[in-house]
C-alpha cells in the first residue's frame, strides 16, 4: 500500500501485483460478486460509448479516460462538466515540463479535445469490492462494455462515494496481462477538496494518475538504478520521483521529478533497461514505440448469446506446439462457465470452471482451440489461440 497526504485529506494508493504462471500453469480468480441495484434500471452495463474493434481507429497507441459510477452512487458528471478533462490537462502540462515537451497521449475527439467515456455499473460499490480485487472487477466491466481496443490503455476514474472509501489507485504490474489502471475518488467533493482541475498547479491526484499509467507502461523496471527490490512491485527508493514506493515512508513522498537525474525509468542511458521515454503512448511518438509485455495482441469480446464460433466444433482439433502464449479468459456473465480444451483428436477436455465475474489465465500454443461452455456443456464460444498475449471476454 502506498500512502500520501494532502492537507487534511489522506490519499491511499494501492499497487497490487497481478502474478501470472508460466507454461501449462493456471492462475485463476474464482471470486464472484453479487448483483447490486441498477442505476439505469437495466440488466446490462450502461455506457455512453465503447469500441468493439480490436485495433485503434487512428492507428495510434493512446490512453482512454473513463468515468465509472457504481449503482447506488451519485453521477457527478465529471466526464461532461470538464473536471476530468481539466485534470488531464494539468497533469500533461507538468509532464511536458519534466520531459522537454513529451506528453501522455490521451484519446481525443475530432476537435482535438480530450475524450472521456462513461460507464454506469449495475453493481454497487460493495458488490464490486466483494472479491477483494477492485481492479480485476473494473477490468471485467470495462471489457464487457466494449472497451477492448488493443492499442488503448484505460484509466478509470471510479466515483464510488462510499463512506469508507479510500482514495486509492492500482494498475497491472508488468509483464502481467491487462490494460487498465484506476483511481478511486474517495468522497463527494474529492476534486474540490484536492484542488484538482481548479489550479494550474499539479496536485497529488494528478501524480497518482501518472504513477498508475507508468505502471501500465512498464515502470519501474527491475533494472532501474534505484529499484526497490524489497518491495519488488515496480517502484523505486527515490522519494522525490514519480515511481517511489511511498508505502515505506508515506509522509515523505514528494514527487518533484518524473525521474530524478533520469537514471531509473525515463530518459536514462542504460540500453539494457526499459526506458519509458520510448513508450508508444507518448506524444510525439518516439521512434522506438515501446509496448510492454502483457499488452494484449488480441482483445476479443464475444456475446454468450452469439454462438457462431461454436458451429465448426466438429471439424476442429488442436495442433501440437512448442512456444507458450498466454491467454486471459474473462467470464463477464452472471453464470459460471466451463473452460474446455479441444485436444489434438478433436475431443473436449474439461479444464476448470470459471466463476461468474471472474477470470483465469492459461498458457497454450498457437493453433490450439479453447471452448467456453455453460453448465449443461453447451458451447458458448470457441477461440483459436494466436501468437502473443490475449484477452478473451464472454459477456
Amino acid at each position: 500500500m502506498v500512502k500520501f497526504t494532502h492537507g487534511i485529506n489522506q490519499v491511499l494508493v494501492l499497487f497490487l501485483c497481478c502474478l501470472f504462471f508460466g507454461c501449462s500453469a493456471v492462475s485463476t480468480d474464482t471470486s464472484s460478486s453479487s448483483s447490486g441495484t441498477t442505476s439505469s434500471d437495466s440488466d446490462s452495463t450502461s455506457t455512453t460509448s465503447g469500441t468493439t474493434t480490436s485495433s485503434s481507429d487512428d492507428g495510434e497507441y493512446k490512453i482512454q479516460a473513463i468515468y465509472v459510477v457504481p449503482s447506488g452512487s451519485t453521477d457527478n458528471a465529471y466526464d461532461t462538466d470538464g473536471t476530468i478533462i481539466a485534470s488531464i490537462g494539468i497533469l500533461n502540462t507538468w509532464f511536458s515540463t519534466q520531459t522537454g515537451g513529451s506528453t501522455l497521449r490521451f484519446a481525443t475527439n475530432d476537435s482535438g479535445t480530450i475524450k472521456v467515456e462513461r460507464i454506469l455499473l449495475n453493481r454497487t460499490d460493495a458488490a464490486m469490492k466483494a472479491s477483494g480485487d477492485l481492479r480485476v472487477q473494473l477490468e471485467i466491466e470495462v471489457a464487457a462494455a466494449g472497451f477492448n481496443d488493443v492499442k488503448t490503455y484505460y484509466i478509470i476514474y471510479y466515483d464510488s462515494q462510499a463512506s469508507d472509501a479510500k482514495c486509492e489507485g492500482e494498475a497491472i504490474l508488468r509483464p502481467g496481462i491487462g490494460n487498465i489502471g484506476y483511481i478511486q475518488l474517495c468522497d463527494l467533493d474529492f476534486f474540490e477538496s484536492n484542488t484538482i482541475a481548479e489550479s494550474p498547479q499539479t496536485s497529488n491526484f494528478e501524480y497518482v494518475v501518472i504513477h498508475e499509467i507508468f505502471h501500465l507502461l512498464g515502470g519501474a523496471p527491475s533494472c532501474a538504478k534505484n529499484y526497490d527490490s524489497v518491495d519488488d512491485k515496480g517502484h523505486t527508493t527515490d522519494n522525490l520521483e514519480m515511481m517511489y514506493n511511498s508505502s515505506a515512508d508515506p509522509e515523505n513522498w514528494d514527487p518533484q521529478f518524473l525521474d530524478q537525474n533520469n537514471d531509473d525509468y525515463f530518459g536514462h542511458s542504460n540500453p539494457d533497461c526499459r526506458d519509458l521515454a520510448d513508450s508508444a503512448f507518448l506524444s510525439p511518438e518516439p521512434t522506438a514505440k515501446d509496448v510492454p509485455a502483457g499488452t494484449p495482441n488480441d482483445n476479443v469480446l464475444l456475446s454468450a448469446s452469439d454462438k457462431t464460433s461454436c458451429d465448426q466444433e466438429s471439424s476442429l482439433s488442436s495442433i501440437s506446439g512448442v512456444t507458450d502464449n498466454r491467454i486471459l479468459f474473462t467470464n463477464a456473465t452472471d453464470s459460471d462457465l466451463k473452460l474446455i480444451w479441444i485436444d489434438t483428436n478433436g475431443t473436449r477436455q474439461f479444464q476448470e470452471t470459471i466463476s461468474a465475474k471472474s477470470r483465469s489465465q492459461w498458457s497454450s500454443f498457437v493453433g490450439q482451440y479453447w471452448m467456453l461452455a455453460d453448465s449443461s456443456d453447451n458451447c458458448v464460444a470457441i477461440y483459436e489461440l494466436q501468437a502473443g498475449d490475449h484477452m478473451l471476454t464472454i459477456n
